[in-house]
């Protein structure tokens, strides 16, 4: 049970590497640019910084707390 609880990060630092890697200018999108050959009009992708997704964040955070306590 103690061993889960590594997999439990801060919510903030879960938060920067999120927004870093699924903004525009991120890994994420930047590849799927260069893959596919798209420009911005060409696709759409979710806002990064949304209610939503601080939900996933949280649910992601929290997780192991609530499942393994």
């Amino acid at each position: 049970m103690a061993l889960v609880l590594p997999m439990a990060m801060p919510a903030y630092v879960l938060a920067y590497v999120y927004t870093d890697f699924l903004q525009y200018v991120g890994p994420v999108q930047s590849t799927l640019r260069e893959t596919f050959g798209w420009s911005r009009a060409d696709y759409w992708f979710p806002d990064v910084r949304s209610l939503g997704g601080a939900c996933l964040m949280f649910s992601l955070v929290l997780y192991p707390y609530a499942v393994y306590s």
